[in-house]
């Protein structure tokens, strides 16, 4: 990693951890952030090799005259992203790590769909929960113990903000899924209450999200609650629940009245099995980097599909209706940029 060029765009709590992982690797580093707070912390707390700046056109020169690989990590706030993505590759960097949500508007999305598809930007998703090891366990504990495929999935708690902390969920679910989401459909009202900036949206209520094979996913969420969510898969024989802290734990039917009656709707009680699954957080930013890293094409289409369902979502709460992502919206609704970050 010490023959690459990392340039950060927005160093607030999730820029930091960030710019903490790259320093540990010796990389060259660039931080832009219009937060003099912001560009003193880097000061105080990175190596002298890095530097940082209030806006990117002060890149310039910098990116230029490094002969090295060059990954821009965009993590400012959500309505920025687009604009911070523009600029960098109009400075020559193509290769990038975007944290949710990746734009903010059906219209950008489509652009950065189009630069990805013919070959002019490597793009990855800051969702880290991929990197946890916890969907392959989730997939093989179904199969092997439960009965089955996941076929629900249900995310509930207090003030995290539908889009906030929901699109995780969203994009794990499309991982445990194997599959992306065909429909949605949400009630939902806004408070202002984010804590990144007043400006922000901060959704509460209910999305449900649809997939193939009747699959379903539903976060519901409330703002006046500071319970930290968790979520329930639920398999034939039993259900994992996500608590808190990643950590899974199982729950299984008895056995003996599954096969007395094995009819679906013969309903019973499930008990917790002893044994917890960990999440690995070893080595979690240089899973998320390994792509960019490696010069490996990644699937560009399904670093962008949570976004673009969870602005679907929104547009299904303005319009009161089921959305199918395949729907061609009105202009106003492509065009129209969300306060979400």
């Amino acid at each position: 990693m010490n023959n690459i060029q990392f340039i950060i765009i927005g160093v607030g709590s999730v820029g930091k951890r960030h710019a903490q992982f790259i320093n540990t690797q010796g990389s060259d580093l660039l931080c832009v952030d219009i937060s003099k707070n912001a560009r003193d912390w880097c000061k105080n707390n990175l190596n002298i090799k890095t530097k940082s700046f209030s806006k990117v056109s002060s890149l310039s020169n910098h990116i230029k005259d490094s002969k090295k690989k060059k990954i821009g990590i965009i993590s400012n706030l959500g309505p920025d992203h687009f604009k911070s993505i523009e600029e960098l590759y109009s400075l020559g960097v193509n290769n990038f790590l975007i944290e949710k949500p990746i734009t903010n508007s059906l219209k950008s999305l489509h652009k950065l769909e189009n630069l990805c598809n013919s070959n002019k930007l490597n793009i990855v998703g800051g969702f880290q929960n991929r990197y946890l090891g916890i969907v392959e366990k989730i997939i093989y504990i179904g199969k092997n113990e439960l009965g089955g495929d996941p076929m629900l999935m249900c995310v509930n708690g207090g003030a995290m903000g539908i889009v906030t902390t929901g699109i995780h969920f969203l994009d794990l679910a499309i991982s445990i899924f194997g599959s992306n989401p065909i429909n949605t459909l949400s009630n939902l009202r806004s408070i202002k209450i984010n804590p990144r900036a007043k400006k922000l949206d901060f959704w509460e209520g209910c999305s449900i999200w649809e997939f193939e094979k009747k699959k379903r996913l539903s976060i519901n969420s409330t703002n006046f609650s500071s319970v930290k969510q968790r979520a329930e898969i639920f398999f034939p024989w039993g259900r994992i629940l996500i608590n808190g802290d990643m950590t899974l734990s199982i729950y299984k039917r008895n056995m003996k009245e599954v096969s007395a009656d094995k009819r679906i709707i013969r309903l019973g009680v499930d008990e917790k099995l002893k044994r917890t699954i960990m999440p690995n957080r070893s080595n979690l930013y240089k899973k998320m980097f390994k792509n960019l890293i490696d010069n490996k094409n990644n699937n560009f289409k399904r670093e962008l599909i949570a976004s673009k369902a969870i602005i679907f979502s929104l547009i299904s709460n303005v319009k009161s209706k089921t959305m199918s992502l395949d729907e061609k919206v009105e202009k106003k609704y492509y065009d129209f940029e969300w306060q979400i970050s």
